[in-house]
């Protein structure tokens, strides 16, 4: 019987690699032509929302079903800072479906724009942050700043700066999020990916086809909060990420 499975396990891994890869170049191709070939406002909007069309297809390829509670707290008409939990590199295409309703961009390590051919593409919808530089960390502060107040968009940010690998439920937060929030007196939204690190494992790259859970909580309000509050306003978001974990009896990361 193991060897069937993981004869299976095999077969299913090479189908989700080439799905990806087929989908790769083809958002690869969008992006160039709304980018570079054809820039204007129009193709400027909509290419951002490209990525959640092919996160959508890819997640249904691989036998991925979103189950979203709190789906009602995202509004299309608003921008949020949204903030994460991250413990799967399925992540991002988790994110990017869930919140397919927004206007968004990206923070992210800087090494993807490295990426050959495609980091070309991501330049125009990704702020990229060198984790290690200070310097670096403050222009991207700027950065995200100015990102919001200009073009009115969302921000997808993992408050932890990187991927967690257990087995506790969440690492440390960073300030960044909360600071821009506070910066732009822009509403926090809270999404908690209660079981994406069972899908895709860490240090694994096999995708296990399940039901992932998804609770989005209620905004959080920025408004009137300075620099003070930051403490108070990180630990309210780690309390309802742990919240949306212990209400579906997650108590650690395997």
């Amino acid at each position: 019987m193991y060897f069937f499975k993981k004869i299976a396990l095999s077969v299913f891994a090479f189908w989700c690699l080439v799905s990806f890869c087929v989908m790769l170049f083809l958002t690869y191709l969008r992006l160039v032509w709304c980018f570079y070939i054809v820039p204007t406002k129009a193709n400027f909007y909509k290419a951002h929302f490209i990525a959640p069309w092919v996160s959508k297809w890819l997640l249904r390829l691989w036998g991925v079903r979103c189950v979203i509670d709190g789906e009602q707290h995202i509004d299309a008409t608003q921008h949020y800072i949204v903030v994460l939990n991250h413990s799967s590199d399925l992540d991002p295409f988790l994110g990017s479906y869930v919140f397919k309703k927004l206007f968004v961009k990206y923070l992210g390590k800087a090494e993807v724009l490295k990426y050959p051919i495609f980091g070309l593409a991501l330049r125009k919808m990704y702020i990229p942050v060198q984790r290690n530089n200070r310097n670096s960390r403050e222009q991207v502060m700027q950065l995200m700043i100015k990102s919001v107040k200009t073009n009115q968009c969302s921000l997808f940010i993992y408050p932890e700066g990187t991927r967690n690998r257990g087995p506790q439920l969440l690492t440390e937060f960073h300030d960044g999020a909360f600071k821009v929030a506070i910066a732009t007196q822009t509403p926090i939204l809270v999404a908690t990916f209660v079981n994406s690190f069972k899908i895709m494992r860490p240090r694994s790259w096999l995708i296990y086809p399940q039901k992932l859970q998804v609770e989005v909580a209620a905004p959080l309000s920025t408004i009137g909060l300075t620099m003070a509050n930051v403490p108070e306003v990180k630990a309210q978001v780690r309390a309802i990420m742990l919240a949306a974990f212990a209400k579906h009896g997650v108590e650690h990361l395997i």
